[in-house]
C-alpha cells in the first residue's frame, strides 16, 4: 500500500531507495500530524540508522517535522566542518586553486572581518564572490604563491570594476597565505592546536566554550556542535605535549584532520518535542502511538 492502514497492527510499504523510505516516512508522519497526532507521539528507527541520518537531516526539515534523537553522526558532512577541513590542506598542498576557492567563498569564512582593503570590502560581499572563481580562472592560476601574484593589482586611487574586485580577491588570499604559512615548521602540540585556534577564530569565527549562547535554530545548534567537537579535537592534540616533544608543521595537520575526520556530534537535540529518531536498541522500553521501521 501507498500509506499506513490505520487499522492494521502493521503495514508494509515498499520504496525503491533509502531516500524513499525517508521521504514516505516524513509524509506519512505529516498525515498522521494533521490528523491530530503529535510529532512527540511518532519514532523512527532502524537497526542500522547511521545510514539514514543525512538523509533524514535533508528531508525533515524541508517539511517542518521536528527531530528528537540521542543519535551521533559524521560530522565532515556538514559545510561548516568540511570548509574547516579544506582549509587544513591548503599549505601542504601548495594552495591549489580549486579548494582555495571553496574555503574563501564558503558562508562561513569571514574576510570583510580583517580584510585591509576596506574600501572595497564595503561593497556587496556576495556579489563580489561570485566573480573570484571566474577571475582565478581567467588568470589560469594554478597553485603556489607565484601563481597567485598574478592575481596583485597595481596600487593606485583609480581602479576599474573589474580591478576592486581582483583587489579584494588577493587582499583575502594573501593574508590568508601569511597566516598559514607563518605556522613554525616545527613547534610542541600545545603551541600548534593553541595557533589553529587563533587562525580558526579569525576565518571562521571559531568561538569559545564559555562564549557561546542557547542556539536559536537547529542550524546554529548544529554549528555550536561542530565548533565543540573541533575545540575538543585541538585540546587532545595540546594534551600530547605532555608525553611527547616537538612536532613537524605536516604532521600536526595530519593529526588534525584524521581527528575531524572521526568526530562525531549529536544528529539532532534530544529534549526538543519532535520525532524521535533512533536506533533499535535505543527504541528498547519506549512507546509510541506509530512507530516506523525502515530497512525491514
Amino acid at each position: 500500500p501507498d500509506k499506513i492502514d490505520e487499522k492494521s497492527a502493521c503495514t508494509i510499504i515498499s520504496c525503491y531507495n533509502t531516500r524513499d523510505e525517508v521521504l514516505t516516512v516524513a509524509k506519512e508522519i505529516l498525515r498522521l500530524n494533521d490528523k491530530g497526532v503529535a510529532f512527540s507521539k511518532i519514532g523512527v528507527a532502524a537497526r542500522e540508522i547511521e545510514p539514514y541520518l543525512s538523509v533524514i537531516n535533508d528531508i525533515f526539515p524541508k517539511h517542518a517535522i521536528p527531530v528528537t534523537s540521542r543519535c551521533e553522526t559524521a560530522m565532515m558532512p556538514y559545510p561548516l566542518a568540511l570548509s574547516i577541513f579544506l582549509m587544513t590542506t591548503l599549505l601542504v598542498e601548495d594552495f591549489p586553486r580549486a579548494p582555495c576557492i571553496d574555503v574563501i567563498t564558503s558562508p562561513f569564512f569571514r574576510p570583510v572581518v580583517f580584510c585591509k582593503a576596506e574600501a572595497v570590502a564595503s561593497e556587496h560581499e556576495s556579489s563580489l564572490r561570485r566573480k573570484w572563481d571566474l577571475l582565478t580562472r581567467e588568470a589560469k592560476i594554478t597553485k603556489g604563491w607565484a601563481s597567485w601574484r598574478q592575481l596583485k593589482t597595481p596600487d593606485q586611487e583609480a581602479l576599474s570594476d573589474s580591478d576592486r574586485h581582483t583587489a579584494l580577491l588577493w587582499a583575502v588570499f594573501s593574508d590568508l597565505y601569511h597566516d598559514l604559512n607563518g605556522l613554525p615548521l616545527k613547534e610542541t602540540w600545545p603551541n600548534y592546536a593553541k595557533r589553529w585556534h587563533s587562525l580558526l577564530t579569525k576565518y571562521f569565527g571559531l568561538m569559545e566554550a564559555e562564549e557561546e549562547s542557547e542556539p536559536a535554530a537547529e542550524a546554529d545548534f548544529q554549528q555550536r556542535n561542530i565548533q565543540a567537537a573541533i575545540r575538543k579535537n585541538l585540546d587532545r592534540l595540546a594534551s600530547f605535549g605532555g608525553i611527547a616533544g616537538p612536532i613537524s608543521r605536516e604532521d600536526f595537520i595530519a593529526a588534525f584532520q584524521r581527528g575531524l575526520k572521526r568526530a562525531l556530534i549529536p544528529f539532532s537535540a534530544h529534549n526538543t518535542a519532535g520525532t524521535s529518531v533512533m536506533n533499535i536498541m535505543q527504541a528498547r522500553g519506549l512507546s509510541f502511538r506509530y512507530v516506523f521501521l525502515l530497512g525491514m
